[in-house]
């Protein structure tokens, strides 16, 4: 089989998995922005350094392992409609709880819809990730992405206003974010009636039946998306309150509209760039690009970080990818399992903002840039090893093999 994009088996199934990308940006994207003011809004508010973006990564690293589990019980189609039906159930709650203002909706809805999106990541990254010659999975996978920050881009075109509201109207706007929630939910209800209609290439390679296979350059891989997951957050939580009295909401608005765009194009290009060159040495690039510019930030007398935060997005937009692909060709033989470990290790995004909250609130946000240069250095190192160690990756995988 071929392992471009053109197969007539693989085509309308990529189109399906391309779509649900879209699909779980642009709950990602809502739930990215409705938390720091859903935190205001309850009882831990910003007095504690637990909160919503706790709960929800930390589900990743809860299940993404049964995810795999399920996934080789079953197969990948059934393992998206059910990550689809359980993502259904967690919107659904989510327009309940702004009806009530339910703490306990609002959790609950936080807890389903994170372990929904966990099965749909486990299943279609790594679906894209095997679905072709493994030497060319960055570009699909950048692509992939690319389209799940247009998922971003999208709602916050639609939602600029009624969500970005000031922390003192929230309760009385609160309502006003059902509106994208029934519309992805109705998104979703369509997304699981095409399923049913879509045919997925069988995995019949014994290797898809192994568990985690990776040697020690693959877990490199997981804890550089352990760090990037983590330093994506911080980013923008900055962006959301380093500039409270200084900014409008609007204009912060467009700030995270700016820099969600930034990845979009930065995995555009990843898509394009990749077919010619090692997607590592553009990581490697990227990440020592990062680093000036936060060497910058600390020694900008002016203060204003946001300036510095926004070209990250550009440069952010590739990491995801290009470590979930090399973590697949350090495998012997890459499985669902190793993806699921891919996964697990988004769970950053709950245990580093942590610190960014503690540092932050008692020596402020320039310690907290310390940080997020330190999660760079790291990104850097790792991408430098790895570029310097050989792939496994052959031209047939478990998906296409018969």
């Amino acid at each position: 089989m071929p392992s471009g994009l053109n197969s007539p088996l693989k085509k309308p199934a990529l189109t399906g998995i391309l779509f649900l990308f879209f699909l779980w940006g642009g709950l990602l994207c809502l739930n990215i922005i409705l938390f720091p003011y859903l935190e205001k809004l309850f009882a831990f508010k910003t007095s504690t350094y637990f909160g919503f973006y706790t709960v929800f990564f930390g589900i990743f690293f809860i299940m993404a392992i049964p995810a795999a589990l399920f996934i080789r019980l079953f197969n990948f189609k059934i393992s998206i409609m059910l990550g689809l039906f359980i993502s259904g159930i967690g919107t659904a709650l989510y327009i309940f709880a702004s009806q009530y203002i339910s703490f306990s909706l609002f959790m609950a809805g936080v807890i389903i819809l994170a372990s929904g999106i966990t099965i749909i990541q486990v299943a279609a990254n790594t679906y894209i990730g095997l679905l072709g010659e493994l030497n060319a999975a960055a570009g699909r996978l950048s692509l992939g992405h690319a389209i799940s920050a247009a998922g971003y881009v999208f709602i916050l075109i639609f939602t600029i206003n009624p969500v970005f509201t000031s922390y003192e109207s929230i309760v009385n706007n609160a309502k006003i974010i059902q509106q994208p929630y029934i519309i992805i939910a109705i998104l979703i209800m369509l997304m699981l009636l095409l399923y049913t209609q879509l045919r997925f290439p069988k995995s019949t390679d014994q290797r898809s039946m192994l568990w985690f296979t990776g040697r020690s350059a693959f877990y490199l891989s997981v804890t550089g998306i352990f760090i990037y997951s983590g330093t994506e957050i911080m980013i923008i939580r900055l962006i959301q309150d380093s500039q409270q009295g200084i900014h409008s909401s609007s204009f912060i608005s467009l700030m995270l509209l700016a820099y969600w765009a930034g990845m979009m194009t930065g995995r555009l290009l990843g898509f394009v760039l990749f077919q010619r060159f090692s997607p590592l040495l553009i990581l490697l690039i990227n990440g020592l690009t990062a680093i000036i510019i936060f060497i910058a930030a600390l020694f900008d007398i002016s203060s204003n970080t946001l300036w510095f935060l926004l070209p990250t997005g550009l440069l952010n937009g590739i990491i995801f990818p290009v470590f979930f692909i090399s973590g697949l060709q350090q495998s012997e033989n890459p499985s669902y399992f190793d993806g699921a470990l891919l996964i697990m290790a988004t769970s950053g995004g709950a245990i580093i903002p942590l610190f960014y909250n503690y540092f932050s609130t008692i020596y402020g946000e320039w310690m907290s840039l310390i940080i997020i240069l330190i999660c760079y250095l790291i990104i850097t190192i790792i991408t430098f090893i790895q570029s310097k160690v050989p792939s496994l990756a052959d031209s047939k995988l478990a998906l296409n093999k018969k």
